[in-house]
């Protein structure tokens, strides 16, 4: 694995850059599955799902974010930080949903 790799920002596992997707810049990260094994490819390693957005697609309503990146972290421990990432998608998605707007909503009312 190259060092680039293990550099947000860099490539991906698969070596596809950030910019293959619309949400670079990106101005928006929403954690979507925490610490998992996906149950669709149980060959995977363990990861954390986000999805992320660019400013304008996150101001828009509803919310859209245009990624969805799998994060890999070092030796499988989310407590050794992160390692690397794949872009799983680029697909738009809209998160009209009631339950993703009130804990969207939830998140930005209680910043850390």
């Amino acid at each position: 694995m190259s060092s680039a790799s293990k550099t947000i920002g860099g490539v991906d596992v698969n070596g596809k850059t950030p910019t293959k997707s619309r949400a670079v810049p990106v101005a928006a990260a929403m954690v979507t599955s925490g610490d998992h094994i996906s149950g669709s490819t149980p060959d995977e390693r363990k990861h954390i799902t986000l999805r992320l957005g660019s400013a304008s697609d996150w101001s828009k309503d509803p919310r859209e974010t245009c990624a969805c990146v799998h994060v890999y972290y070092k030796e499988d421990k989310v407590e050794n930080g992160y390692e690397s990432y794949l872009l799983k998608n680029t697909r738009k998605s809209k998160n009209n949903s009631k339950y993703i707007k009130d804990k969207v909503q939830a998140a930005l009312d209680n910043p850390l």
